[in-house]
């Protein structure tokens, strides 16, 4: 593992946030008595809010991003032996989920040099099988949801939107998570708005929203959003706008910083009127890069580094139709490093701080390729 000289810890926030107003909302709630309900107020007011906040009809809330998933699934009425697209690096769970409902997953490649779904192969992959298409915002890359949604309507197929990473973010001028048949939010972990655990379907047609209801409820909720979760999430929705707009700026001072650099290397930009938000912040590694030994060096610097995705490619090629080689969502899975959200919203000092560390990881490896 290659050495980085002296590395104080570095004073990065705690996510979840602990905030007075979060604090508070939870307390309003126990005092009432209405978390043990079914219905609690919390929860209605958190879906009224999030329907206005992405601009759509109708919002279920879900016990996970994952259930939100599979009840969109059912809700776009896919069902056993139907084809539905989805990109070769993408979370584990959505294939899972396409299955778990019978379907079939289908898998095209990703756009080269970003972590997406690309576009101009999801038409070829349509056939007279194919039910939907699932797409993922990840990483602060954002798909072409405007081209997409036109590629599903001609043809005439659902799409499931997941923006389970990228609250907040919007494309031509519409939230992302809004251009969907079904928009896809979670809650989870240390996601941008958080309870633990979690998910949201966001919809806007009234026949997607009642069976939606009809998958979900038997007669009471198979997976539900309690009242304490939603109570939790209202504060962070208010202040969601800010701390985006925080991290924007904390990945543009890590990109003027990291300039130079050869090893962290940014994706390109989302293409057209868009603007994005970071769960995640990635780099594509060159391929002689040891990555491992890349993540370790940060983690000895303080720096959250990890992996990202595995990617599920060996199990895609032998068991789902494929569309040509994968050869990006190879790269996806083999070369990503990814940064956890929680330094953008330092300050500007630990910022270069971080920038720093990085740029003498890269002096300690020594990086001679341009690959």
């Amino acid at each position: 593992m290659p050495h980085v000289a002296s590395t104080d810890s570095l004073p990065l926030p705690n996510w979840p946030p602990a905030t007075a107003a979060i604090a508070d909302s939870i307390r309003d709630v126990v005092q009432s008595g209405d978390w043990g309900s079914y219905t609690a107020q919390a929860a209605k007011l958190l879906a009224s809010q999030l329907a206005s906040a992405f601009q759509v009809e109708h919002v279920r809330l879900c016990g996970s991003g994952t259930a939100a998933i599979e009840l969109a699934l059912q809700a776009v009425q896919v069902r056993p032996e139907s084809e539905v697209i989805l990109a070769g690096y993408d979370y584990p769970g959505n294939i899972r989920a396409i299955e778990s409902v019978g379907g079939k997953p289908v898998i095209v490649d990703t756009q080269p040099g970003r972590w997406v779904i690309d576009v101009d192969q999801v038409e070829n992959a349509i056939n007279d099988s194919t039910s939907a298409i699932l797409a993922s915002h990840l990483y602060g890359n954002l798909f072409d949801a405007e081209r997409l949604r036109a590629i599903a309507d001609t043809h005439r197929i659902a799409l499931i939107e997941d923006a389970c990473q990228v609250h907040g973010a919007s494309l031509a001028g519409r939230p992302a998570g809004s251009w969907g048949d079904v928009g896809i939010l979670s809650f989870g972990g240390s996601k941008l708005m958080t309870s633990g655990s979690g998910g949201a379907m966001l919809m806007s047609d009234d026949r997607i929203a009642q069976r939606a209801t009809l998958a979900a409820e038997r007669p009471s909720p198979v997976a539900p959003l309690c009242g304490l979760q939603a109570a939790a999430l209202l504060p962070q929705l208010s202040t969601l706008p800010a701390w985006n707009a925080q991290r924007r700026v904390a990945v543009g001072r890590l990109k003027d910083r990291l300039r130079p650099s050869r090893l962290w290397r940014f994706a390109e930009e989302t293409p057209g009127e868009a603007e994005t938000t970071y769960f995640k912040v990635a780099w594509f590694l060159p391929p002689a890069v040891d990555r491992e030994a890349v993540i370790a060096a940060g983690l000895a610097a303080g720096i959250p580094l990890g992996p990202g995705f595995n990617g599920f490619l060996r199990r895609a090629r032998r068991r789902y139709r494929t569309l040509g080689e994968l050869r990006e969502s190879g790269i996806c899975g083999e070369r990503s490093v990814v940064m956890d959200h929680r330094v953008l919203l330092a300050n500007a000092e630990v910022i270069d701080c971080v920038a720093e560390r990085l740029l003498a990881i890269e002096n300690a490896i020594g990086v001679t390729v341009d690959g």
